[in-house]
């Protein structure tokens, strides 16, 4: 039987990457608090949360009849759904409202379903009177929602499901998975006798993409089941003493690539274009689907 189209299917709790264009100020990106908007030397955040004005520092923001750039967040855009694995952006829509020209400093706040919240700072150069933008870009791994919020601002982007060909790779967490080459293999298989009537065996592929020399878990072959499409029977992958033979869990190094076989042993009656294959992983939560048809 001839295998038809894969669908993908990436769910669970966890953020991506969240990068800005505008990489002027790295440091700010670690902080765990957005900072407050300012004019360069006009304003201020004291520890109550309000702005306070700071009379010395106020002449670097002011023009010759002693107005100060102000500033205000008009718009804070994203997309409401985005296809997983696919890139989006995130627009930070400042206006300087006041009369001098200035330099508007905070960060976004990235707050997902599960996970670490994460800050991205935000400096624009912004004339008096006019408005400016700042994209910021991410690539959505799961099924969650991540809320995104600046100067009270608010918007949220959540993931959807999309469908790719048989055999196209997804990457979650800078680890690239394909599951492909599914097949019916009879009654036995490299020796072996199938205890519920037939053997149904693909090739798991998993690399670690990350761009830095950082390790990455690659997933186990026992985190990969068959079920049918309404989820009633689920059938998890036998080992038969093979699994290790070129594809081994553990932590590799970005650009280490594993390939090995899978093996599920299934009912004679169970069709191989009724059946989808399942991957989960718990910490953190990635689901991932491949349906056949």
């Amino acid at each position: 039987m001839k295998l038809g189209s894969i669908g993908i299917l990436l769910g669970g709790a966890g953020v991506g990457s969240l990068a800005a264009l505008n990489e002027s100020n790295p440091d700010q990106a670690a902080d765990s608090t957005v900072s407050s908007p300012t004019a360069s030397g006009s304003e201020n955040l004291d520890q109550s949360g309000t702005t306070s004005h700071d009379e010395s520092s106020s002449q670097q923001g002011q023009t010759g009849d002693g107005a100060d750039a102000l500033f205000q967040v008009s718009e804070l855009r994203a997309p409401s759904e985005v296809e997983i694995g696919t890139e989006y952006t995130v627009e930070v829509v400042v206006t300087n409202t006041g009369g001098s020209d200035g330099t508007y400093n905070s960060a976004v706040t990235a707050d997902p379903h599960q996970g670490t919240d994460r800050t991205i700072p935000v400096e624009l150069s912004i004339p008096a009177g006019e408005t400016r933008t700042q994209t910021l870009t991410e690539t959505i791994q799961t099924l969650s929602t991540t809320s995104y919020e600046i100067d009270q601002q608010q918007t949220a982007v959540t993931g959807k499901r999309r469908t790719e060909p048989v055999g196209t790779p997804v990457t979650s967490r800078d680890v690239r998975i394909t599951v492909d080459n599914l097949s019916e293999e009879g009654e036995t298989y490299q020796g072996y006798e199938s205890e519920n009537g037939k053997f149904i065996v693909g090739e798991i592929t998993a690399q670690n993409v990350s761009d830095e020399s950082e390790m990455q878990y690659l997933p186990a072959y026992l985190n990969f089941n068959l079920f049918d499409p309404q989820r009633n029977n689920q059938y998890e992958p036998v080992s038969l003493g093979i699994e290790f033979d070129n594809y081994e869990t553990a932590n590799v190094r970005s650009g280490v690539r594993r390939s090995g076989p899978i093996v599920f042993d299934v009912p004679q009656s169970i069709e191989l274009n009724d059946l989808v294959v399942f991957y989960h992983k718990e910490i953190p939560e990635i689901i991932i689907e491949w349906e056949i048809s």
